[in-house]
């Protein structure tokens, strides 16, 4: 899994966020996988990629 552009995100709560998908055990990934699934996300990467643009909107939200 690749979360390269989320790496030159400047806010600390993504930068958690990316990192902890990254550096996760293999049983944690299993259950953030049935969460994703769960949540009807498509695969991993997919959930990631909408939380944080997710994250970013409610941040440009706020900031306006």
């Amino acid at each position: 899994m690749r979360l390269e552009p989320y790496r030159k995100v400047t806010t600390d709560r993504r930068k958690t966020f990316a990192r902890l998908i990254v550096e996760m055990p293999i049983s944690d990934l299993e259950e953030f996988d049935q969460w994703a699934g769960s949540k009807g996300y498509a695969s991993r990467a997919d959930a990631v990629r909408q939380v944080l643009a997710k994250s970013m909107s409610e941040e440009a939200a706020s900031s306006a």
